[in-house]
């Protein structure tokens, strides 16, 4: 049985954009992101989504270290016009992970310790 991944995601971008990244993270739709993710509840905000939910082992593993067959989560961001924020632990491995994909600029953050508060400080895409 692999390790289990909990996680906090914030997608923002225009509702059919965002719904579209929301149907390939959970392999609904013509896209699959990586090898998807499970969600546990799915909270309208303010210009997009916040998703609870897990993934097998890390969210890099599930939805960044993709090959050429697969699309990964900056390549899905991009196709569909949405910045995306994930906090993520996996403890059992003892795995805290912090993901922001916004217009284009990529931040990754691994390390062994838990984040003290998973604030989310991502803005609205910025027009093409």
């Amino acid at each position: 049985m692999a390790n289990v991944c909990s996680f906090e995601m914030l997608i923002k971008g225009e509702s059919r954009s965002v719904h579209n990244m929301l149907t390939a993270l959970t392999g609904e739709g013509d896209v699959i992101v990586g090898i998807g993710i499970e969600t546990q509840s799915i909270r309208t905000v303010p210009e997009g989504l916040e998703i609870s939910g897990s993934c097998s082992w890390s969210i890099y593993t599930s939805l960044v270290d993709q090959d050429e067959k697969k699309i990964n989560l900056y390549t899905a961001c991009e196709k569909y016009g949405v910045n995306v924020e994930i906090y993520a632990e996996e403890e059992g491995c003892g795995i805290y992970e912090h993901y922001m994909y916004e217009d284009g600029h990529v931040c990754e953050v691994t390390r062994d310790e838990p984040f003290k508060k998973w604030d989310f400080n991502l803005a609205y895409p910025k027009a093409n």
